[in-house]
């Protein structure tokens, strides 16, 4: 099981690099349309490895994040200021939340 769980933690702090470079992106004017694709997929892996983890504070949050993310990509909720910052600060404390596994 520890094999599986540093895996996890090494699979996980790849995706949130990943987010951070995307977010990185979409605040310097980055095509956010792409970006915001991209940083729904990095929700939804988060969500898939934290359930096999059974981490289900982690799968929860990013399930949200997931669902928020379909919402403005799919035009329902506008992407606006407030929005990414819940999205930055989602991300943060699934990141804050694996420092403590």
């Amino acid at each position: 099981m520890e094999d599986f769980k540093k895996m996890f933690i090494e699979d996980s702090r790849r995706i949130l690099a990943d987010f951070r470079r995307d977010f990185r992106a979409i605040k310097q004017g980055e095509n956010a349309a792409d970006m915001l694709k991209n940083i729904q997929r990095y929700a939804h892996s988060l969500r898939g490895l934290s359930g096999m983890m059974e981490l289900d504070a982690i799968q929860l949050l990013s399930a949200e994040l997931e669902g928020r993310l379909g919402k403005i990509i799919d035009g329902a909720t506008q992407i606006s200021q407030d929005a990414l910052k819940e999205i930055e600060e989602g991300f943060n404390k699934i990141e804050a939340m694996l420092k403590n596994e």
